[in-house]
């Protein structure tokens, strides 16, 4: 996060930092590029271990199963055959060919894996199939630590960021279309880029001008705990979502509630998620009390 960043190297150049952010989010777009890529390229390797397979004197039969099972995931497919992610990749330079080993070390990981294994040969419906694509996903595929250790060498803030793009992937594959036409996988960056540029870079600047005052806020709120032996990262938390309450008219309370609750089981642990939760419920009420919460327009004011 660049806020956790910023906080962490002392620094005082917010200009600097807002571009950075700026920067971060693009990169954040083409990890979660490289990560649909991935899935492509995991079908295109069981493709040729299927092959070579084929061709030994004495085939193994469990394998070819697997293989031949796995190829035909009508929801993996949906994700192979997608023109727009084939294209996002190419322009991206995402390149796995160098990765055979990396890519041969999942696919063994999800073959030697007794409930996914038997997961994938109940699959009999589309809904069955994506349901095995998303666990297999986020249960095995992005809990390999080589796989990590390859996008921190990619990118350093990527070993963050990658949590984040895999909640957002795996919401995605639970809701894959069996109609391929109607699975928009390229979503633009921005809804409406100079909006939306605004409101980041003006959450970033106000969290930070805002963090004395929050932090009082949150110490007073928090019994029994000292704001040193809170986690930075739930305090950043809750201070980007009193910022958004206080300073963001236009944003309801219950999306700002619901929306750091999601960003905190990404980023908290669950313990921290209750407690950011607990916090954050008590200070919105209190903070509507005092008239500090002003929301305008129909729908805003809870």
């Amino acid at each position: 996060m660049a806020l956790y960043a910023f906080f962490q190297s002392k620094s005082s150049d917010t200009e600097k930092s807002k571009q950075e952010l700026f920067r971060s989010i693009e990169q954040i777009y083409d990890l979660y590029i490289h990560l649909f890529s991935l899935l492509q390229e995991i079908h295109n390797r069981l493709v040729k271990l299927e092959e070579d397979e084929k061709n030994k004197f004495q085939p193994n039969k469990n394998d070819l199963g697997f293989y031949r099972k796995f190829l035909l995931n009508k929801a993996l497919i949906i994700i192979t055959e997608n023109k727009n992610l084939i294209t996002a990749a190419k322009e991206k330079q995402i390149d796995w060919q160098h990765e055979k080993e990396l890519i041969k070390k999942i696919i063994t990981a999800i073959k030697n894996n007794a409930e996914a294994f038997a997961q994938l040969n109940n699959c009999k419906t589309f809904q069955e199939d994506k349901d095995f694509i998303a666990n297999v996903y986020q249960d095995i595929i992005t809990e390999q630590e080589s796989l990590l250790y390859y996008f921190e060498e990619k990118n350093l803030f990527w070993g963050n960021d990658i949590y984040l793009v895999n909640s957002i992937i795996t919401k995605f594959l639970l809701n894959l279309n069996e109609n391929k036409e109607e699975n928009n996988f390229i979503l633009p960056l921005y809804k409406d880029e100079p909006e939306d540029k605004k409101l980041v870079g003006d959450l970033f600047i106000k969290s930070i001008e805002n963090k004395e005052k929050n932090e009082k806020m949150i110490a007073d709120r928090a019994k029994n705990w000292e704001i040193e032996r809170i986690a930075l990262i739930d305090i950043i938390l809750m201070n980007m979502a009193i910022t958004e309450l206080t300073e963001f008219p236009t944003i309801p309370i219950k999306v700002t509630l619901n929306e750091y609750i999601e960003i905190s089981k990404i980023y908290s642990t669950r313990k921290s998620k209750d407690f950011i939760n607990g916090i954050l419920d008590k200070l919105a009420a209190n903070l509507k009390e005092q008239g500090l919460i002003n929301k305008s327009g129909r729908g805003l004011i809870d």
